[in-house]
């Protein structure tokens, strides 16, 4: 009796517990994962300053944005339809982000590009290593409490210096854009380390949508408050605006 008791004990657990290769899977499938999306991100923001003229790379964010809301509900792709959603999500994002660099004439060079993929793909791998350690409370209240207080830093100081450096110098403005990329990658992590119900993929391609809106209007707004200072303000007659405010009678040129 005993022994039947005990098989029957094990077979229960086994059926209420899952295997230990599939206990935690979604992590490590979330990194190539996020990778892709970093890569597709700056690729489209590459694209957006060099082929979209002015500020239309904003509003053409929204063509890549309905495409990803409709993969997202063609239920006959399969899973297939969260990653190419996340994809064009993160392509729209990076058109949006274009946008503040075209519109402005900032010149915007892969060295500085090259920068912030490096710096998201790193960020990325370290974000897999802390979730492999979410697992007690405890554990869970150091780590976001760490990240929180680092990504907010992190973010506070790169847009201090976006603000009080030149805007031709434009490595700051892009690691904001870069940084606000990758922590909605970040946050994932942590997200799926502790939810494992919800397929990770439908999670993220759900979210992917405010991150695209998010980023649309953050480059919308520096856009405004950027573009509210180049009027023509000259303390002279004669002030001819498309010329850098060439004052004629004195012949000297002033800007404010």
């Amino acid at each position: 009796m005993s022994i039947l008791f005990s098989n029957r004990r094990k077979q229960e657990e086994m059926h209420r517990t899952p295997p230990p290769n599939d206990a935690q899977p979604q992590p490590a499938a979330l990194l190539p994962y996020a990778a892709a999306a970093i890569l597709m991100y700056t690729a489209a923001l590459w694209l957006g300053y060099t082929y979209i003229p002015a500020w239309y790379a904003l509003p053409a964010a929204a063509f890549p944005l309905c495409i990803a809301l409709i993969l997202h509900n063609v239920t006959s792709l399969g899973t297939w339809r969260y990653t190419l959603s996340v994809l064009m999500n993160a392509a729209a994002t990076g058109l949006a982000a274009s946008a503040y660099f075209r519109a402005l004439a900032l010149p915007l060079l892969l060295e500085p590009l090259a920068y912030g993929v490096g710096m998201m793909l790193l960020l990325l791998i370290v974000a897999y290593l802390l979730a492999g350690r979410f697992d007690t409370p405890k554990q869970q209240g150091i780590i976001s409490t760490i990240s929180l207080i680092l990504f907010l830093g992190a973010l506070i100081t790169l847009i201090v210096l976006w603000c009080t450096h030149p805007r031709e110098d434009i490595l700051y403005a892009l690691l904001t854009f870069d940084l606000i990329f990758f922590g909605f990658y970040y946050l994932a992590f942590f997200i799926v380390a502790t939810d494992e119900e919800n397929d990770f993929r439908r999670l993220i391609s759900f979210w992917s949508f405010s991150l695209a809106l998010s980023v649309a209007a953050i480059a919308g707004i520096a856009l405004l408050i950027a573009g509210g200072g180049d009027g023509c303000d000259c303390d002279c007659d004669g002030c001819d605006c498309l010329d850098g405010c060439d004052c004629l009678p004195s012949g000297k040129k002033k800007k404010k």
